[in-house]
């Protein structure tokens, strides 16, 4: 699943909102990202924290 957001207000509420509803799915990785200046991704978080 992937999503954009303007807002970083909105993204985070998404990731919390993410995290809650597919917790119970253990191959769930939630990885929201921003886009730096080069148009390359860079990860914001990450659940589970453990997540490389």
């Amino acid at each position: 699943m992937q999503g954009w957001w303007a807002e970083l207000a909105s993204a985070e509420r998404k990731f919390t909102s993410r995290i809650g509803s597919h917790s119970a799915i253990t191959e769930a990785k939630i990885i929201p990202s921003g886009r730096s200046g080069d148009d390359n991704h860079e990860a914001l978080k990450r659940w589970p924290d453990n997540q490389v």
